[in-house]
C-alpha cells in the first residue's frame, strides 16, 4: 500500500493538485468547505468542522458524505412563524364626545371604543385587553379564546378632570400570555386636547 499523503488545511480557501498517490489523509482544522478534484476525475466535497480521513482507491467513485444542510432564509423563518402563531391586532380606536361642539372638555364624558381582531388562521388563547389613559383604566375585555378572523369590540366612558393633553391607548394581550407572529400591532393610541369649561 502506498503511504498516505497527509494534507492539513488551516485556511478557508485552499487548493492543490495530487499526483502519484491513491491514499490521502485530510485534516481540516476549523470550519472549512473543501472540494478536491483528483487526477481520475473524482470530485469530493468534504463537510466542515471535523478532522477526517478518506482512503481513495482507483475504483473510488463516490464519497459517502451527507450533503450540507440547507439553511432557511429569513423570509422562510418568518413565514413559518407566521403560519404557526395567532396574531391579535388592536385597531379602530373610536373616540366621541357628548359636548355640543363635539370637542373634548373638562367634566363632559368621552366615549371610547376599540376593536381587537385575531388576524391569523389560528385560535388565540386567553387574552385580556384594556383601554386606559394616563389617569387610569377606562375599560377592559377578557376572553378565553378568540377564533381566527374574529373581532371583539369593547368600550368605556371617560370624564376628564383636567385640561391639557390626554393620552388614550387600547392594548391587547397586556399580560404577554400569547406568543404571536407579530408583537408590534397590539396597541393603538390617540392624543386628545381637553379644554377647560
Amino acid at each position: 500500500m502506498r503511504p498516505f499523503l497527509n494534507l492539513v488545511f488551516q485556511k478557508p480557501a485552499f487548493s492543490c493538485k495530487i499526483f502519484g498517490t491513491s491514499n490521502i489523509k485530510i485534516n481540516m482544522n476549523g470550519k472549512f468547505l473543501l472540494k478536491l478534484n483528483i487526477l481520475f476525475g473524482i470530485s469530493l466535497l468534504l463537510i466542515t468542522g471535523v478532522n477526517m480521513m478518506m482512503l481513495l482507491e482507483n475504483s473510488f467513485t463516490k464519497a459517502d458524505i451527507p450533503p450540507l444542510p440547507k439553511r432557511p432564509s429569513a423570509a422562510e423563518v418568518a413565514e413559518a412563524k407566521a403560519v404557526e402563531l395567532p396574531n391579535l391586532v388592536s385597531s379602530n380606536l373610536k373616540i366621541s364626545s357628548e359636548a355640543e361642539d363635539k370637542g373634548y372638555h373638562v367634566g363632559i364624558p368621552i366615549h371610547i371604543a376599540c376593536t381587537i381582531k385575531n388576524s391569523s388562521e389560528f385560535e388565540a388563547a386567553h387574552s385580556r385587553a384594556l383601554i386606559r389613559s394616563q389617569f387610569g383604566d377606562i375599560a377592559s375585555e377578557e376572553r378565553e379564546t378568540i377564533a381566527p378572523d374574529e373581532s371583539v369590540t369593547f368600550e368605556g366612558t371617560f370624564t376628564p378632570e383636567k385640561s391639557g393633553i390626554t393620552y388614550i391607548a387600547c392594548r391587547t394581550d397586556i399580560d404577554h400570555e400569547i406568543e404571536e407572529s407579530d408583537e408590534t400591532d397590539n396597541r393603538s393610541a390617540a392624543a386628545l386636547y381637553v379644554r377647560a369649561k
